[in-house]
């Protein structure tokens, strides 16, 4: 898949703000080549045990952890550390699987992360269904064989999510796993140049899961800037899902019409979701209308 036409990924980039804005563990090197050249990322002396490469125009970061839970949790906390990487930014695993039945070189979403060694589950992600299936993963110490149970089987996963939990919301937490192995196709087979072709394969896809991941970061930004009396309000009185987000679009225009006022200037009698409402759509409407008299 060629490298061009990555126009889709490109941030606008503020001096006083994160530039990377997605954020990319993998274990193996062979798993991340084709990444570091669809991104054109660039290594990155960061004098560490860690590789890390990197686009500061696309707002891509990769560092290649090592294989292991420990070791992807490592370097979850390492990027985020070395960039200061912020809370709306995307973070993905991507990397090979096994799986309990054919074929090889399908991906998967893992939509649940278990370890039975913490006795823990995540449940990661925004789901993608309508590109891509989603399916359970176990996290194990070494690679499986057997393949007893009908889910994803490896050995990072897991790492990596109790880290990028703590550094962003869950909807922007992926991982993302193409099946290398099976009962029929056994590990052992397995070379870096067989896992390279595996992840280029799944390039079209994951070019498509990067367009929506983008999107859900930029809303995420938004989300972000929610000013503190917004939350304050919402925190004391109860709103409906679709309430907040009407009162959230009206107070953007309201305020954006009266910067220097806050929300106790206009002086709510019954402070309910339906009053406070009501109030900032008659203050837009009349300052509109005065507006269009001056």
């Amino acid at each position: 898949m060629p490298s061009e036409g990555l126009n889709f990924l490109s941030k606008d980039v503020s001096s006083n703000s994160c530039i990377y804005s997605t954020c990319w563990v993998i274990a193996l090197r062979a798993e991340a080549a084709p990444i570091i050249k669809f991104l054109k990322l660039k290594n990155v002396n960061t004098q560490s045990n860690f590789t890390i490469y990197a686009n500061e125009e696309l707002g891509h970061a990769l560092i290649i952890s090592g294989v292991g839970a420990i070791k992807s949790a490592a370097a979850t906390a390492f990027l985020k550390a070395y960039f200061n990487i912020k809370n709306h930014a995307a973070w993905i695993n991507l990397g090979i699987a096994g799986y309990y039945t054919e074929p090889v070189g399908n991906l998967y979403q893992a939509i649940k992360v278990f370890s039975p060694v913490h006795q823990r589950t995540f449940f990661p992600g925004f789901r993608f269904s309508k590109i891509i299936p989603g399916t359970s993963l176990l996290t194990v110490n070494k690679a499986e064989t057997n393949y007893n149970n009908p889910v994803l089987y490896d050995m990072e996963a897991f790492g990596f999510c109790e880290v990028a939990s703590a550094f962003s919301c869950n909807e922007l937490i992926f991982v993302f796993k193409v099946v290398s192995d099976t009962p029929e196709n056994p590990i052992k087979k397995l070379k870096s140049s067989i896992i390279e072709d595996l992840i280029n394969e799944n390039l079209r896809d994951l070019k498509e899961l990067l367009s929506e991941i983008n999107k859900l970061s930029e809303l995420e930004i938004e989300r972000l800037k929610i000013s503190d009396e917004v939350i304050e309000i919402e925190n004391s009185i109860h709103f409906s899902k679709t309430n907040s987000f009407k009162f959230r679009q009206l107070y953007k225009k309201w305020k954006f019409a009266n910067p220097r006022k806050t929300l106790k200037d206009l002086h709510f009698s019954k402070k309910n979701a339906k009053e406070i409402i009501s109030v900032l759509e008659n203050n837009i409407s009349s300052n509109k209308k005065n507006r269009d008299y001056i």
